[in-house]
């Protein structure tokens, strides 16, 4: 991993460009630092793909669920393509959804439900089915998904990707990071532009049931988190239209990537 960074670094510095999938408004003070970086974002996703390059299918009864529940009543939980869970978080989250008010959608992906957490969370599908309270599928359009009017929060692992398609939504954030950059996201999340907020481990490393609920309750009652998830909304959408930042730097991209062809 240090070999990998190291030469990461060493191929950064000959760049002339470092294109990223960001936008101006976002991270304002790193762009105007370093002009070199150039924010072409909130870029649209591709499939996800698995350790053995396997395409996970969307579950496209997703939507059709969404659209049959209230404006701001639904949230969704995933935790990107890497992250897992321990059996203990996995029943303290699972149990904290449950009692909440709110009603939620769960993407758990294949390679997280093997073994006792495959067993334990059919058991729990099962104890909500009929209820109309929440869905958990495998794997979901998570930009249509984060789209959906239905959509209160997003209760996210803060990887990269998940942080642009919740922040291009407008949508607040219960953040659970797991690993290397998520750790620095969530701060960036909750602490500067504050669109989050965190949830904190306990002294055996776990998010509580108690915990998770009391910062849903929190976060859904903030008038302020949601207008300024709305205002990054606003700006990231302003950003990648005609005449935006993002689009701007997108067609000089190619502009000089046109010229260095032709010499």
């Amino acid at each position: 991993m240090f070999r990998y960074f190291e030469n990461n670094i060493q191929s950064v510095l000959k760049a002339d460009f470092i294109v990223c999938n960001s936008f101006q408004d976002f991270e304002l003070p790193v762009f105007t630092n370093f002009p070199n970086i150039i924010p072409i974002g909130p870029l649209p996703l591709g499939k996800a793909t698995n350790a053995t390059g396997l395409f996970w299918f969307d579950d496209p009864t997703c939507i059709d669920w969404l659209d049959q529940q209230p404006v701001n009543s639904v949230v969704y939980v995933a935790f990107g393509s890497i992250a897992t869970l321990d059996r203990n978080q996995l029943e303290e989250l699972a149990f904290a959804l449950d009692s909440s008010q709110m009603r939620f959608l769960w993407v758990t992906r294949p390679d997280q439900t093997m073994g006792e957490h495959h067993y334990f969370l059919k058991q729990f599908q099962e104890s909500i089915n009929g209820r109309e309270k929440g869905k958990i599928v495998n794997w979901c359009n998570q930009e249509k998904v984060l789209a959906h009017p239905s959509i209160a929060c997003f209760v996210s692992h803060c990887g990269w990707n998940s942080t642009m398609d919740g922040v291009k939504n407008g949508v607040p954030f219960l953040c659970l990071p797991f690993l290397a950059d998520q750790l620095a996201i969530q701060g960036y999340l909750c602490d500067v532009v504050k669109v989050g907020l965190s949830l904190v481990k306990n002294k055996n490393g776990v998010v509580t049931r108690e915990e998770i609920i009391s910062k849903l309750v929190e976060l859904l009652e903030s008038r302020e988190i949601k207008a300024r998830a709305g205002k990054m909304k606003e700006l990231a959408q302003r950003s990648i239209s005609p005449g935006g930042s993002s689009f701007q730097n997108l067609y000089n991209l190619v502009e000089a990537l046109k010229k260095i062809e032709r010499y």
